[in-house]
């Protein structure tokens, strides 16, 4: 799988040229302009299958996504959708929608990718396109480099609560307390 993801950074115009450019590769577009209707603009006419993502950060935008920009997928993200909660609804929601879903955050070490693995892990198969372990390209781990991919392929951790065991020592000092 290819994929050409600008993150929203082109404009409208430099997205139309770069799509029509692309016309008749096996690659995918993924949120070639900033926002939804700039997507939707840039791609109306292409036969390039169209994924979003920076731009969903709630259920309307997954159904705007769906009907009016013809996406195929849909990367979620729990800092663009407010946490576990709503990624976990939106995901549910492309699932019904019959779209494909990338369960990811717009970066994190080792705590976003056990919640990302998790996630993943209860999407239907047939639905989940892919989950990246963002982990695997930072470096200060603080759950001991795990979870962990081997040769592009990872699992979620199977311990309790996100199946992690956290050094709290490398956290550092507290902001704050309440007693």
């Amino acid at each position: 799988m290819i994929v050409a993801d600008s993150n929203g950074g082109w404009s409208l115009a430099s997205a139309k040229l770069a799509i029509q450019g692309m016309a008749g590769l096996p690659v995918y577009v993924e949120q070639p302009c900033r926002s939804t209707i700039d997507c939707i603009l840039a791609a109306r006419g292409s036969s390039l299958p169209l994924v979003l993502d920076e731009s969903i950060v709630s259920a309307d935008e997954v159904f705007r996504a769906k009907y009016e920009a013809n996406a195929v997928s849909v990367n979620i993200k729990f800092g663009k959708l407010g946490g576990l909660t709503n990624l976990v609804r939106a995901r549910d929601l492309l699932q019904d929608l019959n779209m494909a879903v990338s369960v990811e955050d717009m970066w994190g070490g080792d705590i976003i990718t056990a919640a990302t693995s998790h996630v993943a892990a209860t999407t239907r198969p047939e639905s989940l396109l892919m989950t990246p372990f963002f982990n695997d390209w930072t470096d200060g781990h603080l759950a001991h480099y795990q979870p962990r991919s081997q040769g592009g392929f990872g699992s979620a951790p199977t311990g309790p609560g996100l199946g992690i065991e956290v050094d709290v020592g490398r956290l550092g000092a507290p902001l704050f307390s309440v007693e």
